[in-house]
């Protein structure tokens, strides 16, 4: 045991504390300056996010007017469409009733044309003399 002492006799002290030390505590004032930074944060961050809203909101606003005008472009298209279709069909049907009515004319003026012999008339020119001066 008295080796312990000699070890110790440097590090343990051989008188007591008179008064307890004073030891600084963070106050009321850092807490409360934590608690208004973090307040300025948050009011920062409210008025951010309501501002995103609002551009989404327009952004969809904008998205149904993009959406309206192409639902009018594929009407007219598909409209476009179905008249094409439409004409095609009526006049594929007059050209048949067309046919129908005049067709035995034009083939039977077709055989006339191609069975008659061909005829080649010189043109007449009178023998006149050209006057002389």
């Amino acid at each position: 045991m008295v080796d312990n002492r000699e070890r110790l006799q440097g590090v343990v002290p051989e008188r007591m504390a008179e008064a307890a030390p004073n030891y600084s505590q963070p106050s009321h004032d850092f807490t409360l300056q934590a608690v208004m930074e973090l307040q300025k944060s948050v009011g920062k961050l409210e008025a951010t996010l309501d501002n995103v809203a609002q551009k989404i909101d327009d952004q969809k606003n904008e998205v149904k007017g993009v959406c309206t005008r192409l639902d009018a472009v594929d009407k007219t298209l598909n409209r476009t469409i179905g008249g094409a279709v439409v004409s095609a069909i009526l006049i594929v049907a007059a050209s048949s009733v067309v046919w129908w009515l005049i067709g035995d004319t034009v083939v039977n003026m077709r055989d006339q044309m191609i069975s008659a012999p061909v005829v080649i008339k010189s043109p007449v020119v009178d023998n006149v003399s050209p006057k002389k001066k």
